[in-house]
């Protein structure tokens, strides 16, 4: 386990294990909003991005993603999250349902959470990464075509 330190976080994460639940193949979404959202991941805060690769995590694999619609400046709201083995030692997690700007980070147009969870297909212990983030629309295909 690689100890890492983020803000007011301390992580332990085996990132080789991380690194090898992306890297096995995954079902994906082929809806556009999806499509969009693995394209637009290089618009990713750089703050962000920096975490989920020191974290093991492929931006474009989210465990669970959904859009919600373009907000006032253009841009999509999506809300996921990604697993990967580790936990917090150190620092506030979140859920869904207590999400929070004490047990948040905010980066430009993107907000991440650390939530313990279980699941069958990562090495215990499991630490979801939850998400917010806006992105721009960037595939040719109208949002329209796909409805």
């Amino acid at each position: 386990m690689k100890r890492i330190e983020f803000l007011h976080w301390v992580l332990e994460i085996d990132v080789d294990k991380t690194k090898d639940f992306y890297k096995k193949e995954q079902e994906v979404c082929t809806c556009l909003d999806c499509k969009n959202f693995r394209k637009a991941c290089k618009y990713i805060n750089s703050s962000v991005m920096e975490l989920f690769l020191q974290l093991g995590v492929d931006p474009s694999k989210p465990s669970l993603l959904s859009e919600f619609g373009e907000e006032e400046d253009g841009k999509r709201l999506y809300i996921g999250n990604y697993h990967l083995t580790g936990k917090v030692v150190k620092g506030p997690t979140c859920t869904s349902s207590t999400w929070n700007a004490e047990n948040t980070a905010t980066f430009g147009d993107a907000a991440i959470g650390f939530e313990m969870d279980h699941i069958d297909t990562l090495s215990s212990p499991v630490l979801q990464i939850g998400f917010e983030m806006k992105l721009p629309w960037v595939l040719k295909d109208d949002l329209e075509q796909d409805e």
